[in-house]
């Protein structure tokens, strides 16, 4: 099973691409902490992983999600391989299905009863 939970705070806001069939794809940024050592917090390591999200979900998150929120994201994790320039180069990426607003920041002024999910 490709499975993958992810709570992280956003380090851009998602920037959505249309193409001529109609759909649309939006991309952005999550850091994620990760502590090396319980008794000392300054050993914490921040990984920024990629996000990609399509359809309904890509519009979701480029409407409600902001560089600095809190969100949790769930789907799988993606490898892709292409050529540049003569070498053998990858893309490691969360293909994400669901987006989850954790928090509101002031200026978002985002209701509960407004979210669609």
């Amino acid at each position: 099973m490709n499975r993958i939970t992810l709570i992280g705070r956003l380090g851009r806001d998602p920037e959505l691409k249309y193409f001529d069939s109609g759909k649309v794809k939006g991309s952005f940024s999550i850091a994620v902490t990760r502590s090396r050592n319980k008794e000392d917090r300054s050993k914490d390591i921040t990984d920024w992983i990629n996000i990609e999200a399509w359809g309904k979900t890509a519009e979701i998150a480029g409407e409600y999600l902001r560089k600095g929120n809190n969100a949790g994201i769930e789907g799988k994790l993606c490898v892709d391989s292409f050529e540049k320039d003569g070498q053998k180069t990858y893309k490691t990426y969360v293909l994400a299905d669901q987006v989850h607003l954790i928090d509101k920041k002031a200026d978002n002024q985002i209701n509960d009863d407004e979210l669609p999910f």
